[in-house]
């Protein structure tokens, strides 16, 4: 069992250069100037555009929170609940997201470079445009997702489930793009630099 957010556990303790968060749920280490940032996400679970990098949030209810356009490169989420998170545009560069429920989360343009996603629940999200290159993609379950125009190259893909999956113009394997039950929608995908 998760233990449940708790924004009035906030305990804060001083380090040398960062500054350290405990909630109920362990020590969220943050640099001093992204402080304010997590402070207000765990009070309201809305962050847009903040700076959340390498912040700690293992075990966490992040259910429904709005991290549209974060960065939170190197982030912890190892067993977090990111179920319908709206994550549009995340920087997710480096992000721990083994064993994770991002159900029905929303990924669009988002960037999961060199991210963990082992044994991840993905089912039912939604991934347009989103880049996953060199992703760690074992035992992902992708199960009815949307995944259109996704960039997975070089991706460890081992045991993935992709069941019911709509998988449309996204590259896997080679610079080809892959089609697989598509719905009819009007696609785009972001220039990344």
């Amino acid at each position: 069992m998760r233990p449940k957010f708790n924004p009035q556990s906030l305990l804060l303790s001083f380090g040398v250069g960062s500054l350290l968060v405990t909630t109920a749920l362990g020590k969220l280490p943050v640099q001093a100037g992204e402080t304010s940032d997590l402070l207000r996400f765990l009070d309201t679970k809305q962050c847009v555009q903040c700076d959340l990098r390498g912040a700690d949030f293992r075990g966490a209810d992040l259910s429904g929170a709005n991290l549209q356009g974060a960065n939170l490169e190197g982030a912890n989420f190892f067993r977090a609940n990111l179920e319908g998170a709206n994550l549009i545009s995340a920087n997710l560069i480096s992000a721990n997201f083994a064993y994770a429920s991002l159900t029905e989360a929303t990924l669009n343009n988002a960037n999961l470079d060199q991210a963990n996603l082992l044994a991840a629940d993905l089912s039912n999200a939604t991934l347009i445009g989103t880049t996953l290159r060199q992703t760690i993609l074992e035992e992902t379950d992708f199960s009815g997702a949307l995944l259109s125009e996704a960039d997975m190259q070089d991706a460890v893909l081992v045991s993935t489930n992709f069941a019911e999956a709509k998988i449309c113009g996204a590259l896997i394997w080679n610079e080809l793009p892959y089609f697989h039950d598509c719905p009819q929608l009007p696609v785009t995908r972001s220039p990344r630099p």
